[in-house]
């Protein structure tokens, strides 16, 4: 009987440090690795990412779609060489005007 209650009481503590480890390492983490991630500003690429996201919803999930109207986007500027973000911006006021006319 008495080992057993030395068993559980090590279990217990070993339970506890373990929680208190995770804790420490959490609060470790959101002060000094995650600290600039909230005060930054979005690069370019992940604005075009988000972009095609927004034109992927708006073509109902067609991935393919939305890249042929990034690469028509990309075709009509000809030699200016738009990036991707205003490609997809463009493509999805190209969208957004061709769908005004229809309804």
């Amino acid at each position: 009987m008495r080992f057993d209650k030395i068993k559980l009481m090590s279990y217990l503590q070993l339970s506890i440090i373990t929680l208190c480890a995770v804790c420490v390492c959490y609060v470790v983490y959101k002060v000094f690795i995650d600290q600039g991630q909230a005060d930054r500003e979005p690069t370019t690429a992940e604005l075009a990412a988000k972009a095609r996201k927004r034109l992927i919803a708006a073509l109902l999930g067609d991935s393919k779609a939305a890249d042929r109207l990034i690469a028509l986007e990309h075709k009509r500027a000809g030699g200016i060489g738009i990036g991707k973000l205003e490609a997809v911006n463009r493509a999805l006021e190209s969208l957004q005007r061709d769908r005004s006319r229809t309804n």
